[in-house]
């Protein structure tokens, strides 16, 4: 519905987020669950709780970077109360313990996020497999708990030259297939200042029927959409 669409998630499911580095993977994630609004598990492994935090108030206020450093610089707080909703956790764990630390939380998650999968603590020393094995972990803690989890993904080499499809993500074709939804970002720079202009998001795999194929804009911290015919007419 964020895009006018039909694209249902179901407790229970995995939904995998692939795309190359620096394409805003994480800022997207924020969007979503800024709109979701329900008990959410952010697994942070990758940026800084002053880098999280300042994009979440952002993000939930319509501020950019300037009106961000004039509130605290007025001391003014009272951000907190917005996030009721959100817990974020930056202690990088092993995927196999990820389902134990969700059911020590005082409120059951609705939702989980890992940013990213790469980064879970192993004692495997495959990077592939790693990745499978977060895989694994996070399939049997959504079936179990009954929970969305969405997932970063890095991409393999091979993608980052031939451009993204169901194979692309890292690890093994396992890894693919643990997901429910296989989701790709793809980024749109100009072609004179190589900076970023639009992003494409859609769906390369899914157990349902459903499809997502939709082009996003960037408003500062903020994502919003347009449609691919939008964007053809709008050259």
């Amino acid at each position: 519905k964020l895009y006018g669409g039909d694209f249902p998630v179901y407790p229970g499911e995995v939904v995998i987020l692939q795309a190359p580095p620096k394409s805003m993977k994480t800022m997207l994630l924020q969007n979503w669950m800024c709109a979701f609004k329900v008990p959410t598990y952010f697994l942070e492994m990758e940026m800084s709780p002053r880098q999280i935090w300042s994009r979440f108030v952002q993000i939930e206020n319509g501020w950019n970077e300037e009106q961000l450093r004039e509130h605290y610089r007025s001391f003014q707080n009272g951000q907190d109360n917005k996030f009721q909703w959100l817990q974020v956790n930056y202690s990088p764990i092993s995927a196999r313990d990820l389902e134990k630390t969700i059911m020590t939380l005082p409120t059951k998650p609705r939702i989980v996020v890992v940013d990213h999968m790469g980064l879970f603590q192993s004692n495997l020393k495959d990077p592939n497999m790693k990745v499978e094995e977060a895989s694994q972990a996070m399939m049997e803690l959504a079936v179990k708990q009954n929970i969305i989890v969405f997932a970063v993904s890095e991409i393999n080499k091979s993608a980052m030259r031939e451009g993204m499809g169901i194979s692309s993500t890292k690890g093994s074709f396992r890894t693919a297939y643990n997901a429910n939804k296989l989701l790709s970002l793809i980024p749109r720079r100009s072609l004179t200042t190589g900076e970023l202009e639009a992003l494409d998001l859609r769906c390369e795999a899914n157990r349902e029927r459903e499809n997502l194929k939709v082009r996003l804009t960037l408003d500062n911290v903020r994502i919003t959409h347009e449609t691919f015919a939008d964007a053809q007419v709008n050259g």
